[in-house]
């Protein structure tokens, strides 16, 4: 996954040696729009995002180490038929984590790019305040998946943004997905009331080490619909 400056080291980066600084909680809310036969079709939901920004020491680089909670968003079609825009990504796929430095950073700190301590600093303060959208870009989408049988885990489907036809047939098209900062409460619920199975999930819903890793069996979780 491409990612902003080398700003994030995942995983064994947060046992390296480096100093912990400031940490920011923020609520973005993601909306979907949909054109269906019927007219549109949209859902959105809100998360809540705490980045804890740092230096590694190590390789004198800044890092964010975050966490987050809520929900994916899931769009109610009609007649059966759903979208969903998950939490956690796969491949060049942006994750929830990284969707506020996506859309907004460019607007708070104009000389993009920069990784330092100073201006993630920046950023995420301003971010605290910021009450905007802004239309995310293609290659800023999450992904979006829907189910051929909402009852079935392993019946998920990738859904392209440009075809929505090939998964939901004519007369469907992706309008928008946005993302703003927002006062309102974190979402709960939606998913586990069209997805049951969804809170139960442990690991992927493949669960087929033999699988490719870019397999979409391997890359929806639990992790990708709810995190608490």
């Amino acid at each position: 996954m491409k990612r902003r400056d080398a700003l994030v080291l995942a995983g064994t980066a947060l046992f390296l040696a480096g100093c912990w600084g400031n940490t920011y909680t923020y609520k973005q809310k993601l909306t979907v729009v949909v054109q269906t036969p019927d007219g549109e079709a949209s859902g959105s939901a809100v998360t809540e995002v705490r980045a804890n920004v740092g230096d590694q020491g190590v390789l004198s680089e800044a890092i964010v180490n975050y966490r987050v909670r809520g929900e994916a968003t899931v769009v109610d079609l009609g007649h059966g038929k759903y979208l969903f825009a998950l939490l956690s990504s796969g491949g060049e796929r942006t994750a929830t984590e990284y969707w506020a430095m996506d859309a907004f950073y460019k607007r708070v700190i104009p000389d993009y790019p920069s990784g330092s301590i100073d201006r993630l600093n920046t950023f995420y303060a301003a971010l605290l305040s910021l009450r905007d959208r802004a239309s995310m870009a293609r290659d800023q989408y999450p992904l979006l998946v829907t189910f051929s049988d909402i009852n079935v885990p392993t019946s998920v489907k990738e859904v392209k943004p440009g075809d929505l036809p090939a998964a939901f047939g004519e007369g469907y098209r992706l309008k928008s997905i946005t993302l703003e900062i927002t006062d309102e409460d974190v979402t709960r619920d939606n998913i586990q009331r069209v997805l049951p199975w969804s809170h139960e999930l442990i690991g992927s819903i493949g669960k087929n080490m033999k699988l490719p890793y870019e397999h979409i069996l391997n890359q929806v979780n639990d992790g990708s619909f709810a995190r608490k």
